[in-house]
């Protein structure tokens, strides 16, 4: 199953570059656009990759991006705590070192993930489906883009309304996929993003994000904290990710630009 996305025509260069790691299949248009057929969990990766490389009118370019994180995972008989850094360097360069609870390299490469644990010197190569990445991370990137890349998706705005002094913009999905997906809401104050929520098809909400704590750099706000809210039948989770010393189009350390899982370590090979 595959899903249709539309993007302004200025990414052709780089969506072509794209082709062959997310299996993209480009169909040109005529009024500005042109559509990407590609694999459903490739959708946001690639949206997020071509809209962080060529920006918009309003937002400078990102080279790199270096910020710590805690995360904070709850049901309602668990709870999950890490911390660590994330590094992330144009076009596709991304990288997770985690140091609490233990210490771990993670390494994005297309379909693959590498994972490294220094301190047991054992490692693993993820091999799956579909282009690795990380939610949590695009969540706090995916502001360079203002409508979060909903329009480069295929969305359509709707409505608007506001309520005190948040401005509520309410989008419809495209028609290929209004048969699986509802509204999409997005919630501003001052320019900065502070709401989002995913319905289905029945206008029932099935995710929630609060962003605040808001980080200015190049006119762009971005969000320190984010607390996401994902609804299920049976237990819901939440999510809650804090960002601190964010550094922006800064030089990576030269120990993460160069990592690699060391030559005299047997690495694991798994499918997902």
């Amino acid at each position: 199953m595959h899903e249709f996305v539309k993007v302004p025509a200025p990414v052709l260069p780089h969506a072509f570059l794209l082709r062959k790691k997310y299996r993209l299949r480009i169909h040109m248009e005529y009024n500005g656009l042109i559509t990407l057929k590609l694999f459903p969990k490739a959708v946001f990766s690639v949206v997020l990759y071509l809209f962080l490389l060529i920006g918009n009118t309003s937002a400078q370019i990102l080279n790199s991006i270096e910020v710590e994180f805690s995360r904070t995972i709850r049901t309602s008989s668990t709870e999950q705590v890490s911390s660590g850094m994330v590094f992330f360097h144009q076009p596709d360069d991304l990288k997770m070192l985690v140091t609490d609870p233990i210490k771990q390299w993670m390494v994005f490469k297309d379909n693959q993930l590498e994972i490294y644990y220094p301190d047991d010197k054992r490692a693993f190569r993820i091999t799956t489906l579909y282009p690795t990445g990380l939610p949590f991370f695009e969540a706090f990137a995916g502001v360079i883009k203002e409508d979060f890349g909903l329009s480069g998706m295929g969305y359509t705005t709707d409505s608007h309304r506001t309520e005190g002094d948040t401005l509520l913009v309410f989008w419809n999905p495209p028609e290929e996929l209004a048969d699986k997906y509802g509204q999409y809401v997005l919630g501003f104050v001052d320019n900065k993003i502070t709401y989002a929520e995913a319905r289905d098809t029945k206008g029932k909400a099935t995710a929630r994000s609060i962003y605040t704590d808001h980080i200015k750099h190049g006119g762009i706000y971005f969000p320190a904290m984010i607390k996401i809210t994902k609804y299920a039948e049976s237990d819901s989770t939440v999510e809650t990710v804090t960002y601190t010393n964010p550094k922006f189009d800064q030089a990576l350390p030269p120990d993460v630009i160069n990592f690699k899982i060391p030559d005299d370590i047997s690495i694991e090979e798994l499918e997902w």
